[in-house]
């Protein structure tokens, strides 16, 4: 019998009901318990405990750590929660209108100096800003 799309689309309904198995046992490396443990740490903070303090129970507790290597792995337990959407950026097709706000703009004065140093184009495409000759001599 041929599979069909059918039988996929039922297969993949299928394995989506699964439930999750639980695995309390697989070992785990410091930086992921401490990342599990990130709640619990902050509250003995905000209970004036220190990193040091911190450290030296967890150490007692059979998780030997130090007090520089559990700041670093909260630090990256927070930087893990907060991580950025990439913006990117929006740029004008070549050829376009100027805005309001980019006609208002002044340039800057390299690129001015730039402008007027350069002949004007002849083609459609981007030109990169030249280097400027240095008026004293004729190549750079």
């Amino acid at each position: 019998m041929a599979r069909t799309l059918a039988h996929a689309e039922a297969l993949a309904e299928k394995l989506r009901a699964l439930p999750a198995i639980e695995n309390k046992t697989r070992p785990i490396s410091k930086a992921e318990e401490i990342k599990l443990l990130a709640g619990e740490i902050a509250t003995l903070q905000q209970r004036n405990y220190s990193l040091q303090q911190i450290a030296q129970f967890l150490t007692g507790e059979g998780l030997g750590i130090s007090t520089a290597t559990l700041k670093n792995y909260l630090q990256r337990s927070k930087a893990a929660g907060k991580r950025p959407t990439k913006k990117r950026a929006i740029t004008a097709p070549t050829g376009a209108r100027r805005t309001t706000s980019q006609a208002t703009t002044a340039p800057g004065p390299g690129e001015r100096a730039a402008a007027s140093a350069l002949p004007p184009a002849h083609s459609d495409h981007q030109v990169a800003l030249a280097a400027i000759t240095r008026p004293d001599r004729e190549r750079i």
